[in-house]
């Protein structure tokens, strides 16, 4: 029992005994009278009180989820879901076929030679990506990025050639009419190719391949060797300081202007730095 239904009862008791008294003990069977409508009013206070608690608990709960709610309606709270619909009903996909579709981490690794050790930055923790709906590539985690190989000749094809055609459009995904603009993917380059040819000397195990030349040369050998007439296509799940405490869905698409499709989508679970 609160404070203030407790002062509220004092008070109405002392007022009913007060009238009752008056007007009641004069008449016989006066104190019985003013003893059963003391109970009365002793009850109905308490489940009016009741009642206004209930009230403050809904009013409260209510500007809860209001405060949980920016400007543009979307809901900031913890527990965002992907919004599969996206996929299925927005998501239209170009003539572009998707091969070799990985998602892992960018993330540092060792280097020894002898009793010294350097970290260099790379693509590892990779597995293969099961896309749906034909060019969906995946939710990914924050930190986590996927890498894509597609024809260039099949590119080149639905674009013009034109790669300004091409453009990353991202909304939150538990409200899709509002566009997420920062800390979202702009392009689909987040994975240096460098990053897959690690160098050798790594601590990563047999599963990857490596060279011993510089960053710019392993890129270039990456490229001859595994990107003979193909693009590499790259998005990371990007943190964000401002993000919800229990992280956030955003859906992207890379939209073909041109073409008016996308050559793949992909959500995230954008949470804090």
């Amino acid at each position: 029992m609160n404070t203030n239904f407790k002062t509220k009862l004092i008070l109405i008791t002392y007022v009913v005994i007060y009238t009752l008294t008056v007007n009641n003990v004069s008449l016989a069977g006066g104190w019985k009278d003013l003893k059963n409508n003391l109970k009365a009013e002793i009850k109905k206070t308490e489940k009016n009180a009741e009642g206004e608690m209930k009230n403050d608990n809904t009013k409260e709960k209510n500007t809860s989820s209001q405060r949980s709610k920016n400007k543009s309606g979307h809901i900031t709270s913890s527990g965002s879901n992907p919004n599969p619909d996206l996929r299925k009903n927005v998501l239209k996909c170009d003539d572009v076929v998707l091969k070799n579709v990985q998602i892992g981490n960018s993330t540092s690794y060792k280097v020894s030679e002898g009793l010294s050790s350097t970290n260099y930055t790379g693509f590892i923790n990779r597995r293969k990506a099961q896309v749906t709906n034909q060019c969906f590539i995946g939710v990914l985690q924050s930190d986590e990025c996927a890498t894509i190989e597609v024809s260039k000749a099949e590119l080149d094809k639905v674009t013009g050639k034109d790669s300004n055609n091409l453009k990353m459009q991202c909304v939150y995904s538990d409200n899709p009419s509002e566009m997420a603009t920062a800390e979202v993917p702009y392009k689909a380059d987040n994975v240096p190719l460098n990053y897959m040819l690690l160098k050798c000397g790594h601590n990563q195990g047999d599963d990857y391949s490596c060279d011993e030349g510089s960053n710019s040369s392993r890129s270039g050998t990456y490229k001859k060797n595994q990107l003979n007439g193909k693009v590499q296509l790259s998005v990371c799940g990007i943190r964000y300081h401002q993000a919800p405490k229990g992280g956030q869905h955003i859906y992207c698409q890379y939209y073909n202007k041109k073409s008016k499709k996308s050559i793949f989508g992909f959500e995230f679970n954008q949470t804090r730095k």
